[in-house]
């Protein structure tokens, strides 16, 4: 898989989710986890959004009743949810399956909604990286410390299970057996302290380190400072005769 820059990977991923959106006056689009906020961690939200019909799905009603850009509220798990069969041009779940306890379920489901030349936009973060090891590694009262002490955020985090089917070359390979085509594979990061810890030079320190001794083992093939994967599949389309 691919590593590039946060810059390069969000103006491809926002070309692929554009051209596929842009052009339908029936645009159907399922945001999957959508909280508050369906630009959340950074995904490029494309205007053809605007116009069309935007469903979205999260655990918590009050959560849906801020997000502006939808159309169709539903308060449901995406772990246990029955979703139409092939309903939606456009899925897009970013920043969700790594809070989730069994994630395959909702991969699957999500895969079904997709109608035939439609699109499956992932966003999860990369556990083969340095923050994704730590992360993996470490209890969600860890988490919920650097997010008040590290990172200085009034925001809890969400519990986070991070399983092993999210590597991002297995799941690109789980959807893809599911009748996909990859349009877009990237891993993505930066490996600048200051962007990730500001004046904090010795947590800073620590984090260089960390992610030279993570390349050396790995002779090079590890790109450790690679925390994010974004990945966008096209539903093939059968066709008849």
């Amino acid at each position: 898989m691919e590593a590039v820059s946060p810059e390069i990977a969000i103006r491809r991923l926002s070309a692929v989710v554009e051209g596929a959106s842009s052009g339908r006056a029936d645009l159907r689009v399922l945001d999957a986890g959508c909280g508050s906020d369906s630009s959340r961690a950074g995904f490029p939200v494309p205007e053809a959004f605007e116009a069309g019909h935007v469903t979205g799905i999260d655990v918590a009603q009050e959560v849906l009743d801020r997000n502006s850009l939808l159309d169709e509220r539903i308060v449901a798990n995406l772990e246990t949810v029955e979703l139409p069969v092939e309903s939606f041009h456009v899925v897009v779940c970013w920043d969700v399956l790594e809070h989730l306890s069994e994630p395959m379920h909702a991969v699957d489901a999500l895969a079904r909604s997709v109608t035939p030349g439609g699109i499956l936009v992932v966003g999860v973060p990369n556990l083969l990286s340095l923050k994704g090891l730590i992360t993996k590694a470490t209890p969600f009262w860890f988490h919920r410390l650097v997010y008040e002490r590290v990172f200085a955020s009034d925001t809890a985090p969400f519990r986070t299970y991070l399983r092993r089917s999210l590597v991002p070359a297995r799941l690109q390979e789980h959807i893809e057996r599911r009748g996909f085509d990859s349009e877009l594979a990237v891993i993505y990061g930066t490996d600048d302290p200051e962007a990730l810890f500001g004046s904090r030079r010795t947590l800073g320190r620590l984090w260089t380190l960390a992610l030279r001794t993570l390349r050396l083992l790995s002779l090079g093939r590890m790109r450790p400072e690679a925390s994010e994967a974004a990945m966008v599949f096209r539903r093939h389309v059968t066709v008849e005769g």
